[in-house]
């Protein structure tokens, strides 16, 4: 998603938005493709302040994903905010948290979403607080059946005790 910066610039305006909807390939922070439904829903407020330019906005999209304990498939809702410097290409100050970079007098906005969802984007999913997970012996999913295994966890370590006080 590209957005023209040389019409802000040249205007006297000292805020203006816009709003996207587009389709971008996204990575978490293991680099794994995330398996995005819909488009990436984008609102975005650029301020003149002084000689720079700022830029805050919001983005949302859905994805598909697998619960860490039970392996059901669920779709997340992932909204984050951003706040950023807008800078030119050749910008090298790293004080600053989000940089975003204008080419051509565009804004390349999916990088800043693309370094946003790395950071944000949830490592581990879980379906509810209810969540029982698998068994860890037979694997049968706790939340649609139970199984039939015995719950008597000894440690091996101790496993000579158990009969200690028979």
């Amino acid at each position: 998603m590209r957005y023209n910066l040389e019409v802000f610039k040249k205007s006297e305006e000292l805020q203006t938005s816009f709003h996207s909807e587009f389709q971008l390939p996204l990575e978490d922070a293991y680099r794994s493709v995330l398996r995005v439904q819909g488009p990436i829903v984008m609102t975005a407020e650029l301020y003149r302040v002084e000689d720079e330019i700022l830029c805050y906005g919001k983005f949302s999209f859905s994805t598909m994903e697998h619960c860490t304990r039970c392996l059901d498939s669920m779709q997340i809702e992932f909204n984050s905010e951003f706040r950023a410097k807008i800078v030119a290409e050749d910008f090298t100050d790293d004080s600053e948290e989000y940089c975003l970079l204008y080419r051509d007098g565009e804004l390349a906005i999916e990088e800043l979403i693309q370094e946003v969802v790395r950071i944000e984007y949830p490592l581990q999913h879980i379906c509810g607080l209810e969540c029982k997970g698998l068994c860890p012996r037979c694997g049968v999913n706790l939340n649609h059946e139970s199984c039939q295994c015995e719950n008597e966890d000894i440690d091996p370590r101790l496993e000579k005790l158990k009969n200690l006080f028979k």
